[in-house]
């Protein structure tokens, strides 16, 4: 399908953060976007800034005529009434990430995935492919502060970077040239089943990486991929030897100082400009693949430590002598974990109280 050839887009859902960007990104390319969401937020806020027509009623009557493309995310529930008419009406539809699938195949694209970590990584390698000589598109999956943004365009580079969301198996959709894996803990097993089932669409996504592309995997997670398509695997770690690995990792304040080992040299006195060990470990799976695509050094270095972070992640909202109040959207165990840990070896004397609100009613 040529996407090119659209003159107007159907969004329903508009107002999540992976199809708002979608929605965006349309719009900015000359096509009339409308969409459909049940909640106003401040994302349908800023579309309907831009000019997108939104409305947040399940009404037939509000679609638009003449639509060429629907585009859906599996959120929306089956019955709504609007996607019930749309497919009666035999309006060609799509699901966000089939939308994906076919814009990242005109580009050389790095896919992140992993059951948690993934926006921090997209939203790294976007910002160290934007300030390097290399430069990119990429649809993220939170807001950067850099950029207010969750997505970034280069009409000049030839890369984009992704999201590669495990929900639905919506990353199987993907032929990336560089494809990251953060994590592989059990979750969605409302999807998957069971452990090994989800970590097979891993295994999958990794044998989808294109001929002679690259995997760049945490070490500890074992999949073995088949590599008889050329695929070469570098491994990353914050706290053991591997391809790419930290040493001399500092607290600065709240900010962490490190070298970072590569397999041909090393790069001294990275600073990493948010707060937390678990975005270390983040930054290195970043720093690796701004490296392998021909970022350089003093490119990385100034970079990462310009990098303010993303809405949500590790995201302080009040930060006082005598209180602190960390917004943070992890909701995966080992999400929880990680944050806890970063936030006790940050502040070692202070009273922590956490407040959790479950994402899905699966967890």
């Amino acid at each position: 399908m040529n996407l090119n050839n659209l003159h107007s887009i159907y969004f329903l859902g508009i107002g999540g953060i992976g199809m708002s960007a979608l929605a965006l990104y349309f719009h900015k390319n000359g096509m009339k976007v409308s969409g459909y969401d049940r909640t106003q937020t401040s994302l349908t806020n800023k579309l309907q800034a831009e000019g997108i027509n939104i409305h947040y009623q399940d009404d037939i009557d509000k679609i638009p005529e003449n639509i060429d493309l629907v585009i859906y995310t599996p959120a929306i529930p089956g019955d709504l009434k609007e996607l019930q008419y749309l497919k009666n009406k035999g309006v060609q539809i799509l699901k966000r990430s089939e939308v994906i699938k076919i814009l990242t195949s005109e580009k050389q694209t790095i896919a992140v995935a992993g059951t948690h970590g993934k926006t921090t990584v997209t939203t790294l390698i976007a910002h160290l492919l934007t300030q390097s000589k290399i430069g990119c598109s990429a649809f993220l999956g939170g807001i950067s502060k850099n950029y207010d943004a969750n997505l970034l365009t280069s009409d000049s580079s030839g890369w984009m970077v992704v999201e590669a969301d495990e929900y639905d198996r919506s990353f199987l959709n993907l032929y990336p040239t560089i494809g990251i894996i953060t994590s592989l803990d059990a979750d969605h097993l409302d999807i998957y089943g069971d452990f090994e089932n989800l970590k097979s669409s891993f295994r999958q996504f990794a044998e989808q990486i294109k001929n002679d592309g690259l995997l760049i995997i945490k070490k500890g997670i074992e999949l073995n991929p088949d590599q008889s398509t050329g695929l070469k695997i570098y491994n990353y770690s914050i706290n053991e030897k591997a391809d790419f690995y930290t040493e001399n990792i500092k607290l600065k304040g709240d900010k962490y100082i490190f070298d970072l080992i590569t397999p041909e040299n090393q790069i001294s006195g990275l600073e990493l400009g948010i707060p937390g060990l678990i975005n270390v470990e983040n930054a290195v799976a970043a720093v690796a693949a701004a490296y392998l695509t021909g970022a350089e050094e003093h490119e990385l270095k100034s970079a990462l430590s310009l990098f303010t972070g993303i809405h949500r992640r590790f995201d302080y909202r009040i930060k006082t002598e005598n209180l602190i109040y960390i917004d943070d959207y992890a909701h995966h165990p080992e999400e929880l974990k990680g944050i806890i840990n970063s936030v006790r070896k940050i502040y070692p004397e202070k009273t922590i109280l956490g407040i959790f609100q479950p994402h899905l009613y699966s967890r």
